[in-house]
């Protein structure tokens, strides 16, 4: 499977905000569309970033910032890691794991086309697997030939 199954099936609206928002903006937002990450753009619409629940965590509770104030600039995480289209579910699961983060901006011709989530690839995996499950199960009692 790849990473435009899951696109193609949830859609490619990306909730995103400017860099100059502030952290309540971003979590009002997040709450409201029932999502954990949104991307971070310059006012261009170029992403910069991501902002996460872990990053609010870090942010507040655990450096005390005020989020009426403090800008996503300074709360994003500004290394974004990204994903293709075409690229491979497993690879990407993998990846995501190993790297610790959940959310992954997807890309194609420099062009943000999505995002996904472990969440996702979870769901996707599933699906296929019972697919595969129900049509062995099928094959094997002569259902089908």
């Amino acid at each position: 499977m790849k990473v435009r199954d899951i696109i193609a099936h949830k859609g490619d609206r990306v909730v995103t905000l400017t860099h100059d928002r502030t952290i309540s903006d971003a979590v009002l937002e997040m709450a409201v569309n029932k999502i954990g990450a949104i991307i971070v753009t310059d006012f261009n619409k170029r992403p910069v970033g991501i902002f996460t629940e872990r990053d609010f965590i870090r942010k507040v509770a655990v450096e005390g910032c005020d989020s009426q104030k403090t800008k996503l600039s300074e709360a994003m995480t500004k290394e974004l890691i990204i994903g293709l289209l075409d690229d491979d579910l497993d690879d990407v699961g993998t990846m995501m794991t190993e790297r610790r983060f959940r959310h992954l901006p997807i890309f194609t011709d420099g062009e943000l086309r999505g995002i996904i989530s472990q969440g996702d690839i979870v769901k996707a995996r599933l699906a296929h697997h019972e697919f595969v499950t129900r049509y062995l199960s099928d094959y094997i009692s002569g259902k089908i030939s």
